[in-house]
């Protein structure tokens, strides 16, 4: 005798392995149809089977018309929940990125899947290069640009034309951190969407607390849904709704260390020692282009292929350290914070600080960057006596005190020679008046103090640095074992951790004696010819 098929309704019968409370019942037929087109899309344009953790979550908000703020690690994809959603969408996307070299590389890697339809508007364009990218600006899919280039009246009008159909703002905690006192652009990117009609926006960044986020939220005027109790329907186009989507900031395959040292000497002793051990490429982090310069002469004179990478160098200098380190021709790299922003290098194992970044959400940025191919991976501190004053200084260095501020304002004209003095003009100009802008860059001295406070907590630490930093971003912690972290005072295993240099294989990388070196040489008392 046949057997009955389940009935749900008096049109619909399923067959009987699909039991009545299935949650793919619960699908409607139109998100059935987004998740069938983007899974064909992710074939057809990338190659790939399956998403990323928080991918498809992200691209699905987009898809449905909901702009997103998708807070997800390092090395989790998020340039390509953009990309994705560009093709699905079928207009053109909008992509404000912070640096130059991140343009570069993100056109480049574009260029090579195959999409032509992608171009950087920056800086190292000439005129005539600038003029004939805006003439034709709207046969671009891709379009990369600067939150600076956005002031310009010329490009915003050749941008009005293209029917923006996505906005990104990639790397979206530098309007946190670099809007309100070192890219003042970044604040303005608010009028920009508003300028641009508030087209979709998706907001992307590896790591946030909750102050740096409603910071991003605020600046682009957008709110999260669960905040709401009215209706999508109800968004202003002055205050629109976003999803949140975020992953865990935890990355379990990167051992967390702190190391201590009684002196600046015996920190560079203990930086020389790890470079002989460790397996290798890495970061290393300064806060000092000088000291980033001068250690990456230090690793190339002992015969490790390093070089220096930060603001003071030209951009093409930039580029050509990026380029090299991807393609594994540098060991190395001495480092200012900036430095692997979108960088998509996997075998990256080490990550060390030789100086101490101002807060948590830095540090996470940046420690961030190591073992995003899921290998085993470390981050290591290096703490010597006094090292909280300088992050605690640079954190409040650029913020023009009360006097600079009163002297700005009551001069008629000012020349705008300065950094400090285009800063204080664009504040001025957004119609902030004297005393408000003493009391705002108040305000950001007493956070960035407090932001420094709580890294510095975390690096003295007696208990599992991981559940101190997962404490930090409101995350449960989770069990602590042999291979997660060496709180201050606590040894820890290269040779255990399966990261140990095989002192062969470390031969047979060194470089060849730098020039200098040969050159000393040459021309030593001591030099005799072999040969002779």
């Amino acid at each position: 005798m046949s057997r009955e098929p389940h009935k749900i309704d008096n049109d619909i019968q399923l067959p009987r392995h699909v039991k009545p409370n299935d949650p793919r019942l619960k699908l409607s037929e139109t998100a059935v149809d987004l998740a069938r087109d983007r899974q064909a899309a992710l074939r057809t344009h990338f190659g790939l089977k399956k998403f990323r953790p928080g991918q498809a979550e992200a691209i699905d908000s987009l898809q449905q018309g909901r702009n997103g703020l998708a807070i997800l690690p390092t090395g989790s994809g998020k340039t390509l929940i953009y990309e994705l959603t560009t093709y699905l969408i079928n207009r053109p996307c909008l992509i404000v990125s912070p640096l130059l070299s991140l343009m570069q590389d993100q056109v480049g890697r574009l260029n090579q899947r195959g999409e032509r339809r992608a171009v950087a508007l920056n800086s190292l364009l000439t005129k005539p290069e600038k003029d004939s990218i805006l003439s034709r600006l709207q046969q671009y899919r891709f379009i990369f640009i600067s939150p600076e280039m956005l002031q310009n009246e010329g490009v915003m009008t050749s941008i009005q034309h293209c029917n923006i159909g996505l906005l990104v703002i990639d790397e979206a905690h530098c309007i946190s951190t670099w809007g309100p006192d070192f890219r003042p652009a970044y604040l303005s990117l608010g009028d920009v969407r508003s300028q641009l009609g508030n087209p979709l926006t998706c907001v992307l960044t590896a790591t946030a607390d909750e102050h740096v986020q409603t910071d991003i939220l605020t600046q682009l005027r957008l709110r999260p849904t669960a905040a709401r109790k009215a209706s999508m329907a109800m968004a202003t186009d002055d205050q629109q709704n976003v999803q949140v989507i975020r992953q865990s900031v935890n990355r379990p395959n990167i051992f967390l260390a702190m190391r201590s040292v009684t002196s600046r000497k015996e920190k560079a002793n203990e930086l020389m020692g790890l470079m002989a051990k460790i397996v290798k490429p890495g970061i290393i982090y300064f806060s000092s282009k000088a000291q980033a310069d001068e250690w990456a002469q230090r690793l190339s004179d002992a015969g490790y292929p390093a070089a220096s990478y930060h603001a003071g160098l030209d951009a093409q200098t930039r580029y050509t350290v990026q380029q090299q380190f991807m393609a594994d021709q540098l060991q190395v790299v001495c480092a200012t914070s900036a430095f692997g922003m979108g960088i998509d290098k996997d075998n990256i194992r080490f990550v060390i600080h030789y100086h101490l970044p101002g807060n948590l959400n830095d540090y996470v940025q940046e420690i961030g960057r190591a073992g995003r191919d899921g290998q085993q991976s470390i981050a290591i501190c290096l703490i010597a006596p006094g090292d909280e004053q300088l992050p605690a200084d640079l954190a409040t260095l650029p913020l023009p005190n009360d006097r600079q501020v009163k002297t700005f304002y009551e001069t008629k004209q000012p020349a705008l020679q300065t950094d400090m003095d285009q800063l204080l003009d664009y504040y001025k100009k957004h119609h902030f008046s004297e005393q408000q802008l003493i009391d705002r860059f108040g305000e950001l001295r007493q956070e960035r103090q407090l932001a420094l406070r709580k890294f510095i907590n975390f690096t003295r630490s007696p208990d599992c640095l991981r559940k101190t930093l997962l404490n930090g971003f409101n995350e449960t912690s989770v069990p602590h074992d042999h291979s997660c972290c060496a709180p201050i005072g606590t040894e820890f295993s290269l040779s255990e951790l399966g990261l140990a240099q095989d002192q062969h294989e470390l031969q047979k990388t060194m470089q060849i004696p730098g020039w200098r070196q040969q050159f000393k040489a040459l021309f030593s008392e001591n030099f005799t010819n072999s040969n002779v």
